[in-house]
């Protein structure tokens, strides 16, 4: 029943006071055969302590302590050390249903699928969800296989769910040559996509398994005042923008470059309530956007009001975010 392993990858950095609750949630998964992989990212408190009390008491648990240096090395380590059939992740602050791993594999081997992913429940810190023993016949599942489907999946009905690492557990072939860029903040916006383009097979499972905790004292980058960091994200996007580019999928390219305009959108609203910044922040981005514009704008499957609409921000985008604006305050 459980020939295949999970490789659990579990980065850790100053989170004692939420480690034991995740370290005991994957502990106690009905699914029993997994390799459990804590990186300790330099913490500063007890967290590393706490990792390899749990390695004492549970074989399945691998420890790696490292200097700081950020989460995208920390998941690299653990994509790098990891020898499971299936890899999936846990944030150390979060904590997943017993039954999560087991009812996802279960699915995954009916189906014979390369990826199956779960529905998320946000919830704060300190509030604590009742958790029920779930039937597999009472979940609710969609199967996702061909292009379309996928473009859907990732773009249109699962947006936010789609681009998680640590709701999915993956085929461990599917993260050959597939790492996260060790420069920037949103890693699940470049590797993500990737895992999904060439997965075969996705199942989605519309049960929320996975309780992802918003912490009091976590401020995240797409929430506070505008910072420079913001810009990271648009950086991300053209990485995907660039692979669909090298693919020569037009179609994937036309909702990537539509979000990637929208979050110009989002960070000149940011931009334009800060009064440390100006729009000439966005001067190489915009340049690159209309590079994009000029060169593959034509090979896009949208309609041509719609691209007209595209080379309209180019030419003039403080223009077209005003109208935007206007037409944003109206509704």
């Amino acid at each position: 029943m459980e020939k295949e392993r999970i490789s659990v990858i579990v980065a850790v950095y100053n989170v004692e006071k939420y480690l034991s609750k995740c370290i005991e949630s994957i502990l106690n998964q009905t699914y029993k055969n997994l390799e459990i992989i804590l990186i300790d990212d330099g913490s500063s408190d007890k967290s590393g302590d706490i990792c390899d009390s749990y390695a004492k008491q549970d074989s399945r648990i691998k420890v790696i302590h490292r200097e700081n240096k950020g989460i995208a090395y920390t998941r690299n380590e653990g994509l790098d050390t990891a020898k499971g059939d299936y890899i999936t992740f846990v944030d150390s602050d979060d904590y997943i249903h017993p039954q999560m791993y087991e009812l996802m594999m279960r699915k995954l081997r009916e189906q014979n699928a390369d990826v199956v992913a779960c529905d998320y429940l946000e919830l704060p810190e300190n509030e604590n969800p009742s958790i029920c023993k779930l039937d597999m016949n009472s979940i609710h599942t969609n199967t996702i296989e061909t292009m379309q489907e996928k473009k859907k999946y990732i773009y249109l009905d699962k947006y936010v769910d789609a681009l998680l690492v640590w709701n999915k557990i993956v085929k461990r072939e599917l993260w050959d040559g597939i790492r996260c860029p060790k420069d920037g903040i949103y890693e699940d916006e470049t590797i993500t996509f990737r895992v999904l383009y060439y997965a075969k097979k996705i199942i989605y499972l519309n049960e929320k398994l996975y309780y992802y905790v918003r912490r009091k004292s976590s401020s995240s980058i797409t929430t506070v005042a505008f910072s420079e960091k913001r810009l990271l994200r648009l950086d991300a996007l053209e990485v995907r923008v660039d692979f669909y580019i090298e693919k020569r999928e037009w179609e994937y390219l036309s909702e990537a470059f539509f979000v990637y305009k929208t979050d110009f959108l989002v960070i000149m609203e940011h931009i334009e309530k800060s009064s440390d910044y100006t729009i000439a922040i966005l001067k190489p981005y915009l340049k690159k956007y209309r590079q994009y514009c000029r060169k593959y704008l034509w090979k896009m499957k949208m309609p041509a009001k719609k691209k007209i609409q595209y080379i309209y921000f180019a030419i003039a985008p403080e223009s077209y975010y005003r109208r935007y604006r206007k037409k944003k305050n109206k509704e």
